[in-house]
């Protein structure tokens, strides 16, 4: 007589063992410290409970192989599934650990293709352990969605991302997950160090610094598909749904990180609203020379030039194809490996088409160590809601996705602006 274990409650038990054994030892490794003697027991607790999760597993597909061998009949019998999940692991990480499992990438599949109506009772409750609630009053049934499995995800990062220029540099992308205002230090300037005779006192140097504040604004779009075209087998929605999702991102990031004003209807700082932009000398209103370039690079300090990144409107290339250093030799170097960016004056350069049009006074370029100098703050991950009726006049189903995040400037003196001559 065989059995048969819930394999999706199974592999979702494990995932949540494994999720809060992650947590108890990144909160140590994050305070800098060893694990207590509690964390411990409660550390290798849980590792035993995902050990024995896929033993389980394990054991049940041996059976069932070794059972479609002798032509043997399975009765289900179900499995205990172990204490529930423990404090240490927030509900943001078990939420995405659930939606890296088969189960739900496939009940999300399911979910996009046939609505909750065409899906089945266990489909259903696997999806709704990644049920996230918002206010999205767009939509005419009970707001919220559901969180995107990775490769879904992936295929968003994939669209968005090679057009947001700001996400290609090295600036610093911070994580969060509670949606609260999040206080980041920022440094303007810092004390040097000095000389100091035996047994004299230290003179104090204090650093200037301050704090500014990420916000987690929310950003959707609703994209449309056909019915026709949801109901052909042939067609991967999730891939079309999640391109068409991360090219519009894409169209409001890049501009939102460029050039937001922080204030009024965009909410998000743009890096070109850093101060004193370096000005191409008179005669650049749409142009500019190698020695304007020599001038723009070292107008940030040392420090900054040694991970320092370009980022300049697009159509400013037509002017570099055409520079030359001292030595007659190009300052533009395309790159030779897929994925890598080219390089100016050997430098990562990076373009955008989202800066203002080339004219006098107008602002172009952006130069310096982004790492230290602009911040991507991200809350949360992606999520997706389907909405049936709206469009059913048109034969269409919506799908609305929404993220949340915001953008500052935590270095002024990190990365400078470059603007075009006035005359």
């Amino acid at each position: 007589m065989g059995f048969e274990v819930n394999h999706i409650e199974m592999k979702q038990e494990r995932a949540r063992a494994l999720t809060d054994a992650q947590a108890i030892h990144l909160k140590a490794a994050e305070e800098k410290r060893d694990l207590t003697s509690e964390e411990r027991q409660e550390f290798d607790r849980r590792l035993e409970d995902a050990q024995r999760f896929a033993e389980v597993l394990e054991r049940d597909a041996e059976l069932r192989a070794k059972l479609a061998a002798t032509g043997g009949q399975q009765t289900e019998t179900r499995v205990p599934t172990g204490p529930a999940m423990g404090e240490t692991a927030t509900a943001e990480t078990r939420k995405k650990a659930i939606a890296e499992t088969d189960e739900y990438r496939a009940a999300f599949g399911n979910y996009l293709r046939r609505g909750l109506s065409g899906m089945g009772a266990e489909e259903r409750n696997v999806l709704n352990q990644c049920y996230e609630e918002r206010d999205m009053l767009t939509t005419a049934a009970t707001a919220g969605g559901y969180v995107v499995p990775q490769d879904f995800y992936d295929t968003v990062v994939s669209a968005k991302v090679p057009g947001v220029a700001m996400r290609k540099t090295n600036a610093r992308v911070i994580n969060t997950s509670n949606g609260r205002d999040l206080p980041i230090p920022t440094q303007s300037a810092y004390g040097a160090a000095a000389y100091v005779s035996e047994g004299s006192a230290i003179t104090e140097t204090d650093d200037t610094g301050a704090k500014v504040t990420a916000k987690a604004y929310t950003a959707a779009r609703m994209t449309k598909v056909s019915i026709q075209l949801l109901e052909d087998g042939a067609v991967d929605v999730a891939g079309l749904v999640a391109q068409n999702i991360g090219k519009a991102f894409m169209k409001f990031e890049d501009p939102e990180f460029l050039v937001g004003t922080g204030a009024g209807s965009s909410h998000i700082t743009g890096a070109t609203t850093n101060a004193s932009p370096v000005t191409v000398a008179t005669g650049g209103t749409v142009t500019f020379t190698y020695a304007d370039l020599l001038a723009y690079y070292f107008s940030i300090q040392p420090q900054y030039c040694m991970t320092g990144q370009f980022v300049l409107m697009d159509t400013a290339m037509a002017t570099l194809l055409g520079l030359k250093d001292s030595s007659n030799r190009p300052i533009w170097t395309a790159s030779q490996v897929p994925g890598e960016p080219d390089t100016l004056m050997a430098k990562p350069l990076f373009t955008s088409p989202n800066f203002a049009t080339e004219a006098a006074n107008s602002l172009f370029g952006l130069w310096g160590d982004f790492s230290n100098g602009y911040a991507i703050r991200q809350d949360g991950t992606l999520n997706v809601r389907r909405t049936d009726e709206r469009f059913i006049d048109s034969l269409e189903v919506g799908f609305i996705a929404w993220e949340r995040l915001d953008g500052v400037i935590t270095d002024a003196n990190a990365f400078k602006v470059w603007k075009h001559s006035a005359t």
